[in-house]
């Protein structure tokens, strides 16, 4: 589950923008629920380890954020 006030769509930007790291929200539960997928190649603790300090450091922006701490770089929708 996203936590409460954690604002879905800055958080998967900043992860893609930054990180290079997507991750979707499911679709029933969109912007409720996010799939994080860390199969094959990136199954490896390291690659497990990186996205999680990925996401702490991502999952802190909070939807009442004001406008100057918002992410840097291009607006994105939050489509997927």
């Amino acid at each position: 589950m996203i936590p409460s006030g954690v604002d879905d769509c800055k958080v998967r930007n900043q992860l893609l923008d930054e990180f290079n790291m997507k991750i979707a929200a499911i679709r029933a539960g969109q912007g409720k629920i996010w799939r994080v997928g860390l199969m094959g190649y990136v199954r490896k603790s390291v690659f497990v380890l990186l996205f999680l300090a990925a996401w702490k450091s991502a999952s802190s922006i909070k939807a009442s954020a004001p406008p100057g701490a918002q992410r840097r770089g291009k607006s994105r929708s939050c489509d997927s």
